[in-house]
Order: C-alpha cells, then structure tokens, then sequence
C-alpha cells in the first residue's frame, strides 16, 4: 500500500513538474491547454514539456554533434518510458504515465525528436517547401498528438490542426528572426529569401535589408491563408478540440503586429502585450472561436 502511495505521489510530482516545464517554456501552448479539463491538461503539459525540451536542443548545445548526441538521449528516454521504466526526469516519468494509459504512440514522439535534427543542419532549410515540410513535421504533429490526448478524431479536426500549427509555426519563426540571427542561425528557407533578393550574410551580421520585409509578407500570408482555412472549418470540428486549436489566436495576433510593424523583423516591437495572451485565451472559451 506505501509502495502505491509512494508511487502516486511521484506521478503527481512529474506531472507538477512537467506543467512547470510547460509553463516556462511554451507558455501559449500551455496557456491554450489550460482551457482543457483537469485529465487532458495534464496530459497536454506533458508533451510541451517534452516538445519544448526537445526543440530548444539548438540553443542549449554549441556544436551540433552534441545536438545529435541530446536527441538520441530523448530518443532513448522515450524508448524506456514506452517500456514503463523511465529515466529519472520529470519528464520522462510523464511520458510513462501517458505510455501506461495507452493515450500517446512511441513512433509520433520519436518523429518529433527526429524533425528537430533539421534545426542542427548548418546550411538550414533551402525552399519554402522544405520549410513547410518542416513546419507540418514539428508544429504539424505537436498538434496530431495533442488531438489525440484529448481524444479527438476526425479528418476534419486533424486538417484544421495543421492548418493552425503551420501558422503558429511560420508566426514563431518570422518573430525569431533578429533572435536567431544573433546566434547565427536563419531558419526561413534561404532560396525563398535570396530570390527576394535578401543577404543571408546580412541577416547574420544584423544588417536587414529592404526587401526582407517583402518576404516576410509573403511568408505572412500564408499563414494568414492557413489561418482562413483552419477557421472555415470551424462548424466541422468538436469543441473538445479547442485547447489544440486556440493557439490561432495567438498567431493571429502575432501576424497583426507584424503587419503594423511593416514586417520590420528587426525592429523590436513584435512582443504582445502581457496580458494578450491570456485574454486570447478566455475569448476563445467563452466563443468557442479559435
């Protein structure tokens, strides 16, 4: 009986731990998750946790041998919470819980570990294809998994959800540009910026040029597209899904600001005010309008 007891009450703590993590780290995603109710938003801070470990591999590592090397270790870690003995990490001990009610599939989390190699690559993604692919592989199946931990199914929620991570994905991206850049990192496909006529040396040296406000548009409205796209289907798609799903909101309101700021990726004044967020979120559950 003290064993079960022990053992419950270090359940509890990951997952205390895991919505910290989420909190912290992803704090949109998190904030949309706390719409959900108390079983599913447990299960939800739990893949943050885990997808907000796993993406900042980049910005934790200084070379990218060591990237591959933390990849595999989550890879690992995900392997042994699949086989109910898991490392000793918050985390890791959320993961087996979810593996234990059978909620989430061991291949959808290796997939997400495995997208995030691309963030290693030195030359980066070459083509707005590639960094759409990138997009629906990251963001895309975040969103695929995170239906299913709250047990929504259908077509219609899935198509609307990657509509939505797409957007979210291309909003994060355009606003992480200068942050990025600092680092000496460009993310946005390189062929689509050069055939905008923009310098990747620039970009890297915090030199902006004119015309990168021209791309970033274009990149902007295909958000905006994916936006219209996944909010049309909105009489197709349960309600259930709107913890997933009212992470449009905050693209949204990320997309106006740049569109105020004249796409203007250096100019440091993309932040939300403070308490958007949160009302983004309380706007979405009292209309049911992601």
């Amino acid at each position: 009986m003290n064993d079960n007891r022990t053992q419950t009450g270090q359940a509890a703590d990951a997952l205390s731990a895991c919505a910290e993590i989420a909190a912290q780290q992803d704090r949109e995603r998190w904030l949309a998750a706390s719409i959900a109710p108390a079983p599913e938003r447990a299960r939800l801070a739990v893949l943050i946790a885990f997808n907000a470990e796993v993406a900042r591999t980049r910005d934790v590592v200084t070379e990218a041998m060591l990237g591959l090397i933390r990849l595999q270790w989550w890879r690992e870690t995900v392997s042994a919470a699949a086989a109910g003995t898991p490392r000793a990490h918050p985390v890791a001990e959320g993961l087996a819980a979810l593996f234990a009610e059978g909620r989430v599939a061991e291949a959808d989390l290796i997939a997400l570990i495995d997208a995030r190699e691309r963030d290693l690559e030195s030359e980066g993604l070459a083509t707005l294809g590639d960094f759409l692919a990138y997009t629906d592989a990251t963001a895309g199946t975040f969103n695929r998994i995170a239906l299913e931990l709250l047990g929504v199914d259908g077509e219609s929620a899935r198509t609307a959800a990657r509509h939505v991570a797409r957007a979210v994905a291309i909003a994060g991206q355009l606003r992480s540009v200068a942050a990025n850049a600092a680092r000496g990192r460009i993310l946005l496909p390189r062929a689509f910026l050069g055939g905008h006529g923009v310098s990747i040396a620039g970009l890297l040296a915090g030199r902006p040029e004119a015309n990168l406000a021209a791309a970033a548009r274009e990149l902007a409205a295909i958000a905006l597209g994916n936006l219209a796209a996944a909010r049309a289907m909105r009489a197709e798609v349960p309600r259930a899904a709107l913890p997933v799903l009212a992470t449009a909101r905050f693209a949204g309101h990320h997309l106006k600001r740049l569109e105020k700021a004249r796409y203007d990726l250096f100019g440091g004044t993309l932040e939300a005010a403070p308490l958007s967020a949160p009302l983004a979120v309380l706007a979405a559950l009292v209309t049911g309008r992601y």
